[in-house]
């Protein structure tokens, strides 16, 4: 499963600043809307207006901003459930879905669904739509999921990192599905061979073909351990489902945060932080930027 062909990104390192430039803003009216406890999540421009959903108290609500920056109406959200939630928003077409995973202790599997919601605050149907499952060994490999839109929205990647004991492989599992009709691709589980304990999930991207990679950090330690110190990159082909290995490095470098996506033409974009490397370990503290 592991390839030991060493990718060398050629990567721009880039001193930590800031850039300071002026910018003209407009503010229009929003008397009623929000409160301090109340979380966003901006949804984008549909037919001219902007639309954002406020969360409050287990309740959503539809916001619907004009060109003038002025609130022009506010949607309740109702669903068949006692509260409001969700993990992942999108819009597709002239809707907006919510996502939404649940996670069944007794059959031990984890289910991805979507509700789906029009512009002016209507449910299309009230019964959540299954977009796919995972199923775990034990309670204990339920963690929180992560997604991801591809560059033209039309595929969906649904991330579990498995959280397994210390001293076993790790276990990752992906999902994707179109986001047209919200059907899954395709869906897999990989056992990649490093310990639980040393391996942490950085980023992950799917393109617009439903071709996934995505970034861990294998985490060393002082003295020996030192070596163990790396950055993976996992490709998964969306027809074999084959899942290849590679190592993306800096020389000296440890990558310590990093974020990875697919831009239009299929080409693939990483930013991210690193820290010096030395005989004990790195160094704490972000020592700069990189950019490939």
């Amino acid at each position: 499963m592991t390839n030991k062909i060493t990718a060398m990104i050629t990567c721009c390192l880039l001193a930590v600043s800031a850039f300071a430039q002026s910018y003209d803003l407009e503010w229009g009216e929003a008397k009623e809307a929000g409160n301090s406890n109340a979380a966003y999540i901006p949804i984008g421009f549909h037919n001219g207006f902007f639309y954002t959903v406020q969360f409050s108290k287990g309740d959503g609500m539809l916001i619907k901003v004009d060109a003038n920056n002025n609130i022009v109406s506010q949607k309740e959200l109702v669903t068949a459930e006692k509260k409001f939630e969700t993990e992942f928003v999108f819009k597709q077409g002239d809707n907006i879905v919510f996502i939404n995973s649940d996670y069944d202790g007794k059959t031990k599997v984890v289910t991805v669904s979507a509700s789906q919601f029009t512009f002016e605050g209507k449910l299309v149907s009230v019964k959540p739509k299954t977009i796919t499952t995972f199923k775990v060994e034990k309670n204990r490999e339920n963690t929180d999921l992560q997604y991801f839109l591809s560059p033209d929205s039309s595929k969906l990647l649904i991330f579990h990192d498995h959280n397994m004991p210390n001293k076993e492989n790790a276990k990752i599992s992906f999902a994707v599905a179109n986001t047209s009709d919200l059907k899954e691709m395709w869906n897999e589980s990989y056992s990649i061979d490093y310990d639980d304990a040393d391996y942490a999930n950085l980023s992950a991207a799917v393109d617009n073909k439903g071709n996934i990679l995505s970034l861990g950090v294998i985490r060393g330690g002082e003295g020996k351990r030192l070596e163990k110190y790396s950055s993976r990159m996992f490709s998964v082909d969306a027809a074999t489902k084959k899942i290849v290995d590679r190592e993306l490095k800096i020389d000296g470098k440890y990558i310590s945060s990093a974020f990875i996506r697919f831009n239009p033409n299929g080409d693939l974009m990483i930013t991210g932080f690193y820290n010096e490397l030395t005989t004990k370990g790195k160094n704490e503290g972000i020592e700069g930027a990189f950019m490939c």
